[in-house]
């Protein structure tokens, strides 16, 4: 029987059917939705990436493009690739003065698509580099330059600032200074490793250039960066080698450390290193590339123990021949005025800063403040981490591009007396002097004393500390050694913990404000077990409430503890070594040895009421080589009328106590 209430001729069907073809129907209807979303968003992404123009490619007033990339063919044939910024305001038939920054970590990207099209949504902006836009809006051509056999350059490399490099430093000058938009002055700038191209541009006697601003460079890259007190700084050089290794083989994955989905999306951001406008196809760049011989970094510093070593497979070349102090004899012959600006905070680049500044008879002017590598982050251990650079860092290019009008405008009639202006830690205040150190700072040492004090009486009874070195002792993971990639904050929690790891020895509270002002020497009478080993020694503040700040350090390996005072290649700060094979001294298991120990040139003002406390360590893991490669380590230091230990502090005491300062 049917049922009478259903129509003839309808059908019924099954509820769960009924259920499935609706869900089916949805599901259609959605995806059909997402197709068309997917489309229209992929049409939006395909127009952005189309028509969006990136920094660079917008129009001057004289009607060429901002930003080109050319070739420009040196002496011996090679290819150097440059980028050109015009200053937006630039008119036909306009000179001005250029500045050159030259650089091994690319000129310029690649843009991929996907980048392009979120620019031009405005959901990730790229910006032109920045100091190049701070440089341009004060009326000077830049040109940006990937140095030999990195980047977009031909030419092979056997190291860092090669002599080859160095030479086409003279040519790109030359060239520049010949240009349309040029006024024929050429000045040098840049940050680290771009800043030692300006130091080194400035040896080439090319008459064209007549300023340069080597910036948190390094005057002596052995000492006071890869080789510090004659120890291998592993933890930056590590990583500093592989990222160089990863942009001269241009590839983009590696140095992103992206695999996978995850290389293919780094590259649709960005492709690598830009090729020149003329290569539009990256065939002459991929040419270069497939030719490319360069030369390991890591592997070529890793060897290297002593001043007159031999770096590997760089052609016979020593650290000197590469390293600005090398130049000296160019660097004084030419007279080329430098503006200098470094941080007690950012490795050893003061001390070298400073050693220049003592060294050449040349003009110059000179900055000296608390900021991570390259001045973006304010690195005063007394200010809170949020504190912001003093002063900020569009007001510093500022102060730099003040130096160059003076000088790139035909403004400066006679170079301004030398001077350094620096700044004091804790105290925030800054302060000019035209000698080093200041006048009026006085040493005053501090010997290690019973009870691990510090006290201004000489021992007069002999004793002893035992230490056993702690190889997991550290300094943390954003130091003044690791601000160098990248110029990250310089950041050293409170040290008590660690400190417990150490030896140490600290003053009773001040009865006065004090500033050290100088470069301190933690003299240490000491034997080992060991064979081999280094002696870090740290100067900490400590407050009335227990905390412990970190103010500088020094390090020495025992193997160079000889002092020397002749044949040297500048001044150095506080102590005088050769750091030559043949004045290594070995190291005998219990045999007691004088280790004198440069503390980084500081300035630094302690609080009445805190105590001052050196505090050593055998050890820093993550920075340095260890040392001795196993096995222990254990010290004996002495507090002995004739073996006596302690710390010779530069003190800048208060106007009524001095009188200077």
């Amino acid at each position: 029987m049917s049922n009478p209430s259903i129509p003839k001729g309808d059908t019924v069907e099954a509820p769960h059917r009924t259920s499935t073809r609706t869900k089916r129907s949805i599901v259609r209807t959605l995806l059909t939705c997402f197709t068309i979303l997917v489309l229209a968003v992929g049409g939006i992404v395909a127009t952005s990436a189309v028509f969006s123009k990136v920094p660079g490619e917008e129009t001057v007033a004289s009607g060429a493009r901002r930003n080109s990339a050319v070739y420009v063919k040196m002496s011996d044939g090679t290819l150097i690739a440059v980028d050109v910024w015009l200053p937006a305001q630039i008119n036909a038939g306009q000179r001005l003065p250029v500045l050159a920054l030259t650089t091994r970590y690319w000129r310029a990207t690649e843009t991929g698509w996907l980048q392009r099209a979120l620019h031009g949504l405005a959901i990730a902006r790229i910006e032109a580099h920045r100091f190049v836009d701070v440089l341009n809006a004060r009326r000077f051509v830049v040109v940006r330059v990937d140095a030999r056999g990195t980047g977009a350059s031909g030419g092979n490399r056997l190291g860092e600032w090669a002599p080859a490099e160095i030479k086409d430093l003279g040519e790109i000058a030359r060239w520049a200074s010949q240009q349309p938009w040029s006024n024929g002055r050429v000045g040098a700038v840049g940050v680290s490793y771009e800043g030692n191209t300006a130091d080194m541009m400035a040896s080439t006697g090319e008459p064209s250039v007549k300023a340069v601003a080597p910036l948190y460079d390094d005057f002596d890259p052995q000492l006071h960066n890869s080789n510090p007190g004659g120890v291998f700084n592993t933890g930056f050089l590590s990583i500093w080698g592989k990222a160089t290794g990863d942009m001269d083989r241009n590839d983009v994955c590696a140095l992103a450390e992206a695999t996978g989905i995850m290389c293919t999306v780094t590259k649709w951001m960005v492709k690598g290193v830009k090729p020149v406008d003329a290569d539009a196809s990256g065939a002459q760049l991929a040419a270069i590339l497939k030719t490319r011989k360069g030369n390991n970094v890591l592997n070529a510093l890793s060897g290297i123990k002593y001043r007159d070593d031999v770096l590997k497979d760089a052609g016979g070349l020593r650290l000197a021949d590469i390293s600005p102090y090398g130049k000296r004899a160019e660097l004084e012959r030419h007279q080329v005025p430098m503006m200098v600006w470094s941080s007690w905070m950012d490795a050893a680049t003061t001390d070298g800063t400073l050693s220049r500044y003592l060294t050449l008879h040349s003009p110059q002017q000179v900055v000296i403040g608390a900021w991570s590598h390259g001045g973006g982050e304010d690195a005063d251990p007394f200010a809170p981490i949020s504190a912001r650079p003093v002063p900020l860092q569009d007001a510093q290019w500022a102060e730099i591009a003040d130096f160059f009008d003076t000088h790139l405008r035909g403004l400066a009639a006679t170079p301004p007396p030398n001077m350094i202006r620096y700044f004091t830690m804790g105290e925030r205040k800054w302060r000019t002097t035209t000698s080093w150190p200041p006048a009026g700072a006085t040493p005053r040492t501090y010997y290690f004393g019973e009870h691990r004090s510090l006290v201004e009486q000489a021992p007069v009874t002999v004793a002893t500390d035992a230490y056993a070195v702690n190889f997991s002792a550290s300094t943390g993971a954003q130091t003044r050694w690791v601000t160098q990639m990248g110029g990250g904050d310089v950041i050293y929690p409170d040290r008590r913990k660690e400190d417990d790891k150490l030896l140490t020895y600290t003053s009773a509270p001040l009865t006065s404000d004090v500033r050290i002002t100088g470069t301190p020497i933690v003299t240490v009478h000491m034997s080992t077990t060991a064979t081999d080993g280094m002696v870090i020694a740290y100067l900490e503040d400590v407050a009335p409430d227990g905390r412990v700040t970190y103010i500088t350090e020094g390090l020495l390996r025992l193997a160079n503890r000889k002092e020397a005072a002749t044949d040297l290649p500048y001044v150095a700060l506080g102590v005088q070594r050769s750091f030559k094979r043949a004045d290594a001294l070995p190291v005998i298991a219990g045999e007691v040895m004088q280790v004198r120990v440069p503390l980084y040139a500081t300035s630094v003002q302690i609080k009445a009421g805190h105590s001052i406390r050196i505090a050593l360590a055998g050890a820093a893991d993550g920075a340095f080589d260890r040392l001795p490669n196993t096995g222990i380590a254990e010290w004996t230091v002495f507090r002995a009328a004739a073996r006596p230990s302690g710390v010779e502090l530069p003190l800048l005491l208060s106007p009524w106590q001095s009188g200077s300062g």
